[in-house]
């Protein structure tokens, strides 16, 4: 398994626990504000839209998270790299 500080993307997995644990709250959500006529089975459906689409913002902002300190991380290196061949360079002159 890898570390939690060399991970570089969240996945499926993590949208789907995220869909379970906001499945409970989009349930309630979508029941108390429709109206009661409104078919049982629509009023749980838009509950379960509404945790997906929660989940995926969720999972989007985690990945962008992720991207962007692995993209510090590859520029650190990359920036030190250049650095390192610069006073290769010059040391032999």
């Amino acid at each position: 398994m890898k570390s939690l500080r060399n991970i570089e993307y969240v996945g499926w997995g993590f949208f789907a626990v995220m869909m379970a644990l906001c499945a409970g709250p989009g349930i309630y959500a979508g029941l108390y504000f429709t109206y009661d006529i409104m078919p049982m089975a629509g009023r749980i459906v838009l509950g379960l839209v509404l945790a997906s689409v929660v989940a995926a913002v969720v999972t989007f902002i985690v990945n962008e998270a992720l991207h962007r300190r692995n993209l510090r991380k590859f520029e650190k290196k990359s920036k030190e790299e250049k650095k390192e061949k610069k006073r290769r360079k010059k040391k032999g002159k």
